[in-house]
């Protein structure tokens, strides 16, 4: 084991040695410059898609970079391949490298920055070309104060390469300390971004200290530092993949959904359609037949016998359901489009629950109907829309009420009022009632097809009651009896 190690770490070493060669260094910033030169196609790609102005940024910052290597690389691939001194006798050409690159760094770092901190910190709405004038004024400065003394001094052992290190270590480690400070910034690639970022600081910290301390002559440290650029250049490449990927993946799935979304949108158009000239080709027939059977009835095409009279009052019974199961349907259907609007006004409860109550029903049972509201209470209510919840769980009580009553009451409550319908018949099934306003439930057919009906009343009613922002609570027990809460806030 410890031998593999050795020869791990001697490989290393090995690879370092190589790195800090000029063909070593040929080889390194070749391999940087593709990958920076892909980062921008990457982003490019993305930027033509979505004109965001820190995409833009991040374009021009890579381009930079992918810019500076590729100049490094002719020069390297000169040195290689062309002769030795080359870049000895170039000696304004590093500096006006490094200074590219401190500048890409300036752009990359309000690219990071301006999508998450603008909101937070104003200061990052600063414009990016006049950090960009600044920072060349300042380094042509420098610069002339380097020309002034290169004669004694190499420019990576002067203090203007320095102060230049110093500033690519600040422009790296301030994305970094707003990434850790707050956590939900960056989304999931957060920790990626910080890393490539520490990695890429790596090598002018190691600079620095190479300077500070050993006046730029240590060569240990010199061969340490190189293969951090290419590490960290690999990780921009693989976060910069996988955000772009996400990306795209989002773009697609957002297609689908709105594919989606717009084929639902013609399917209930053409339901409404349906359902508009479907009620009304049956309401057409429908009225001929009740007004015939009405006439029938009424011996205006002779006297019926009593046994023909009975089969015309079902007839008649019969298309008067039909009627009110094309009212159900439209009236859901109207409910159901987006947009229903409340025509609110102020309502007597009392009078209202008087005029739409069928007594009539309650009395061929023998039911007693209790209406216990205070005559002087006024609600603020859709009348029109109301008379739809009032009626259907009335005539449900109604139904399935064999003896007893049918009591109405109110309840004053902090936000809103109540209205209570209470029952004594034979109570619903605990485990129908979460689903007992879905449209057509047939609960163990105790609604529908025992009593008759289109199943769409409860549910007609939960959505005007949703309409008027309040809620339905419904409590039962079997043999018992059932009691419907309609609650209603005080103001819509």
């Amino acid at each position: 084991m410890s031998y593999f190690l050795s020869l791990s770490v001697d490989v290393i070493h090995r690879f370092n040695t190589f790195l800090s060669t000029d063909a070593g260094t040929f080889f390194k910033v070749g391999i940087e410059t593709l990958f920076f030169f892909l980062i921008t196609y990457m982003i490019t790609s993305e930027y033509l898609r979505n004109k965001s102005k820190h995409l833009r940024l991040l374009q021009c910052a890579f381009g930079f970079f992918a810019v500076q290597k590729l100049v490094l690389t002719g020069l390297y691939a000169y040195a290689v391949f062309g002769g030795s001194g080359f870049i000895e006798r170039h000696t304004l050409i590093i500096p006006s490298l490094v200074s590219l690159e401190v500048l890409g760094l300036v752009i990359l770092t309000n690219g990071f920055l301006f999508p998450h901190l603008k909101k937070q910190y104003p200061f990052v709405k600063r414009k990016v070309v006049l950090e960009l004038i600044a920072g060349l004024v300042f380094i042509c400065v420098m610069h002339l104060f380097w020309l002034f003394d290169r004669g004694s001094i190499h420019f990576q052992q002067s203090g203007e390469f320095l102060f230049l290190e110093v500033v690519k270590v600040v422009l790296l480690m301030v994305p970094v300390y707003f990434m850790v400070k707050d956590s939900s910034l960056f989304g999931k690639y957060r920790i990626h971004t910080i890393l490539g970022l520490c990695v890429y600081a790596i090598t002018p910290f190691i600079h620095v200290i190479n300077i500070v301390f050993y006046m730029n002559r240590n060569p240990a440290l010199e061969v340490l530092a190189h293969p951090f650029p290419l590490i960290s250049v690999l990780l921009f490449t693989r976060i910069v993949y996988l955000k772009l990927s996400d990306k795209a993946h989002l773009r697609e799935q957002l297609s689908e959904t709105k594919e989606k979304y717009e084929h639902e949108k013609e399917l209930g158009r053409m339901k409404e359609e349906f359902v508009s000239v479907i009620s009304h080709e049956l309401r057409t027939p429908l009225t001929s037949i009740k007004l015939y059977s009405s006439l029938l009835k009424d011996g205006k095409f002779g006297k019926l016998k009593k046994k023909q009279r009975d089969q015309m009052l079902i007839i008649e019974d019969e298309a008067t359901r039909l009627g009110m199961m094309i009212d159900d349907v439209l009236g859901l259907a109207k409910l159901e489009q987006k947009g229903a609007a409340l025509c609110v006004e102020k309502v007597g409860l009392y009078d209202f629950v008087e005029r739409n109550i069928f007594r009539n029903l309650a009395k061929r049972k023998k039911l007693k109907v209790k209406n216990t509201i205070p005559k002087r209470m006024k609600v603020l209510v859709d009348e029109k829309r109301f008379r739809h919840v009032v009626t259907n769980i009335f005539s449900n009580a109604v139904k399935f009420t064999d003896k007893g009553s049918v009591r109405f009451s109110t309840k004053k409550m902090d936000k809103c009022w109540e209205l209570v319908i209470r029952d004594t018949g034979k109570g619903i099934p605990e485990d129908a009632i979460p689903k007992l306003f879905d449209k057509f439930y047939q609960a163990e057919h105790y609604l529908t097809r025992v009593q008759g009906g289109s199943g769409l009343g409860l549910s007609i009613a939960k959505k005007v009651v949703d309409l008027h922002g309040g809620d339905i609570v419904v409590k039962s027990k079997e043999g018992k009896g059932t009691v419907f809460r309609i609650q209603i806030p005080y103001r819509l």
